[in-house]
């Protein structure tokens, strides 16, 4: 970093909101994604996309979804052919999708494809900031909801199917027992 460059950080030094933000980047060239229609923000990484402002923000409405996902479908808009996916696991960690060994990176991305293309992994969550702020956001996780489903799926089954035995030496065997001795 040079030292002489003089850093300027608009939203912290100004007190901007976001529509004075939009029109700072419009005044001065400055190419951002935000319009005043929508006036959105976006967390991104290969693991989720997260909308925030505008309608989202505000819990009294609803926010115009088809205008929010940048990865996802919305339902109504998803195929009506769905498409099964393979995930094979070593040690817990994804390292194939549809019999394809990959590299991990590779095998998040192409899930957040096919599952946005499905409109899976669309969610909406209010978040308790640590400035006391409540702001709802809209969340794009697709890899994310298959990659936790498939491997805990397992899990969850053989927990249900313990539960279901427990239940029944419970409270099937003793009723069945009940009617024998009548």
């Amino acid at each position: 970093m040079n030292p002489k460059v003089k850093t300027i950080a608009p939203v912290r030094e100004w007190g901007m909101g976001r529509d004075e933000e939009i029109k700072y980047a419009e005044q001065h060239g400055i190419p951002i994604k935000q319009k005043k229609e929508t006036p959105y923000s976006y967390d991104e990484n290969m693991w989720a996309n997260t909308g925030e402002g505008g309608e989202i923000e505000d819990p009294k409405l609803i926010p115009p979804i088809e205008n929010i996902l940048q990865w996802c479908n919305t339902p109504e808009k998803a195929p009506e052919q769905s498409e099964l996916i393979q995930l094979e696991f070593f040690q817990g960690v994804p390292v194939a999708l549809n019999g394809k060994k990959d590299k991990l990176s590779n095998i998040i991305l192409e899930c957040n494809k096919i599952g946005g293309k499905h409109g899976v992994g669309v969610f909406h969550l209010i978040e308790d900031r640590i400035v006391g702020l409540k702001v709802r956001g809209v969340y794009e996780n697709p890899a994310a909801r298959f990659i936790f489903f498939l491997f805990l799926f397992p899990f969850f089954f053989f927990l249900f199917f313990l539960i279901s035995l427990y239940s029944f030496f419970l409270f099937i065997l003793p009723i069945k027992s009940k009617n024998i001795n009548k």
